[in-house]
């Protein structure tokens, strides 16, 4: 889902930035989040304004869909239809 909301609004997927943010949920689970999800450490690791926006799309992405899951629901059903 975040490859694809980057992809739409940035013009490109930026794989790497999306699996280097989720790389602590193989050790933290759901608690992954405390890891590269703060503006301050998403500047540092990504320097390049094209992957900060990314990153700060996925915290921003994680953020509106643990608020909203329904919402969590139709965003990954419409990407994983457009795949």
């Amino acid at each position: 889902m975040h490859r694809a909301v980057s992809k739409s609004e940035l013009g490109r997927e930026y794989a790497y930035v999306h699996k280097l943010m989720d790389l602590p949920v193989l050790v933290k689970g759901s608690g992954h989040r405390e890891y590269f999800h703060d503006p301050y450490s998403l500047a540092a690791l990504f320097p390049n304004a094209g992957e900060y926006e990314a990153a700060m799309l996925h915290v921003l992405l994680d953020q509106v869909c643990t608020s909203h899951p329904e919402l969590a629901f139709l965003l990954q059903f419409f990407t994983e239809k457009n795949k």
